[in-house]
């Protein structure tokens, strides 16, 4: 295969990684019909020599509304240009034979680029703490009673809450100032909607979470990992338990699956705020010989939709990842160079409380806007607990990874964004990603400049009042 074909395939398929098929997109053209035709074409040569199911749009918009600004927006960001093309067999698991379908795709002189896809994946994944340095449980109440008056306030625990210069109990890294909105009107982040987008969804019966989901895209599967994101973001204000940073912020829920995305354009409203909290496994580079988990923008399609959703107003928080790569490495051939091309997305790394550096486990690169807490992070849980363990009130002390530090950053764009709203100040995504960097709390041995700050809440609301 000549250069000039060879560089439309933007990665290639790796052994041990589960695709669910490939995607392409095809070079723009105005003639209405073309796009699907030319897809047809490309199924048809397919069918020769390869097992496949055929190929479909990569996006169903069937259930969206069919006005200008959802044709402008496929047009703009080349959504209707996106195809899938699925195996016949979804235990296809063989990289040389996906690849010779991605050599056959990127012949045709129409289309643009071609990658394997896989489903975004947790973000307990990669997350290789030291176990040996984990919170130590500390069950204040091994009973099976549901009585609030016998579950204590765990809010001191929540050292990510406090203010920037507080360093408590041995860390070296103090919080986002949690609190700093309640002086104002929003700040409890009542006038937004967050979307948690995580393999599985809270529990809704969790006495100190939302009860209700305010949205729901894609299958329900419930677990511990968005139960306790939820409860960084927006724990209910009950006096005990613990205190989410948007207490009163409606919540929603999405799958994993592109398509999710694509539906929540369409029932957002600017200011509004998508919580990522998953990763792509692929973008292995030689250097490193681990499972190379990225940001989900690592594939086309998924910064495309990302990039019309901050269009739009809505501000995506993404996890960085926990496959310790450098994100400016020449592999990546400049995805996440901001000078080449940028999503809008805050992309959220995570850091050691204990040290105030970056976790060892976290992605890291110039692309990274914030950084927080990666362990030790009090929140709420389903089914198992560190702190509290009661039906229905079950608690922890040691959320992890990359998992707790992007729930944190969301909530306080939330926050943040719910003052903005209730003030009438018109802030872009880009514009609020820069507010929160500029303002966050700087990290020792420049390590800011490879994974961003810390937001601080109380600096960014005076920086939004004095500058916009």
């Amino acid at each position: 295969m000549s250069e000039k074909f060879h560089k439309k395939i933007d990665f290639f398929a790796q052994q041990g990684v589960k695709y669910t098929n490939i995607v392409f997109q095809l070079k723009r053209n105005n003639v209405g019909s073309y796009y699907f035709s030319e897809a047809q074409k490309i199924e048809h040569e397919l069918k020769f020599n390869f097992e496949t199911m055929g190929i479909n749009p990569l996006f169903d918009v069937s259930g969206s509304p069919r006005d200008d600004s959802t044709r402008e927006m496929n047009k703009r960001f080349g959504l209707d240009r996106y195809f899938k093309v699925k195996f016949f067999n979804d235990n296809v698991n063989s990289a040389d034979y996906i690849n010779g379908i991605l050599h056959a795709i990127a012949l045709f002189s129409s289309v643009e680029t071609v990658y394997p896809s896989s489903e975004p994946i947790s973000l307990r994944s990669g997350d290789i703490q030291d176990l040996s340095h984990a919170a130590k449980p500390i069950i204040y109440n091994e009973t099976k009673s549901s009585v609030e008056s016998d579950i204590p306030n765990f809010v001191s625990l929540q050292y990510y809450l406090w203010p920037a210069r507080h360093c408590f109990n041995g860390f070296k890294l103090g919080g986002v100032d949690g609190a700093a909105g309640l002086a104002y009107e929003g700040g409890r982040g009542e006038n937004v909607t967050i979307i948690t987008n995580e393999p599985d969804a809270w529990f809704t019966g969790h006495k100190n979470l939302p009860q209700e989901r305010a949205i729901v895209e894609g299958a329900v599967t419930v677990g511990n990992d968005d139960t306790a994101s939820v409860g960084v973001m927006a724990g209910l204000e009950l006096g005990y338990g613990i205190l989410g940073i948007a207490s009163r912020a409606k919540v929603g829920y999405a799958a994993r699956g592109l398509q999710y995305l694509y539906n929540l354009y369409h029932r957002l409203k600017a200011g509004d705020v998508i919580q990522i909290g998953m990763q792509h496994q692929g973008g292995c580079m030689t250097y490193h010989n681990q499972g190379c988990y990225v940001p989900v923008e690592f594939e086309p399609a998924w910064f495309d939709m990302i990039s019309a959703l901050t269009t739009k107003g809505i501000h995506v928080i993404q996890a960085a990842g926990n496959g310790a790569v450098n994100l400016d490495h020449p592999a990546f051939n400049g995805k996440f160079n901001r000078n080449l091309q940028d999503s809008g997305a805050i992309i959220v790394g995570a850091l050691d409380p204990r040290t105030g550096l970056r976790a060892a486990y976290s992605n890291f690169g110039s692309r990274l806007d914030s950084a927080s807490w990666g362990d030790y992070v009090v929140t709420t849980a389903y089914g198992y607990a560190t702190l509290l363990n009661q039906t229905n009130a079950w608690y922890i002390n040691n959320y992890s990874g990359n998992s707790p530090a992007n729930p944190i950053v969301a909530g306080v764009v939330a926050c943040l964004s719910s003052i903005a709203i209730a003030n009438k100040k018109s802030v872009s995504p880009i514009q609020f990603r820069e507010l929160l960097t500029n303002t966050g709390t700087v990290l020792e041995e420049n390590l800011s400049s490879i994974i961003g700050t810390q937001p601080d809440l109380g600096k960014a609301i005076y920086a939004l009042f004095s500058d916009y």
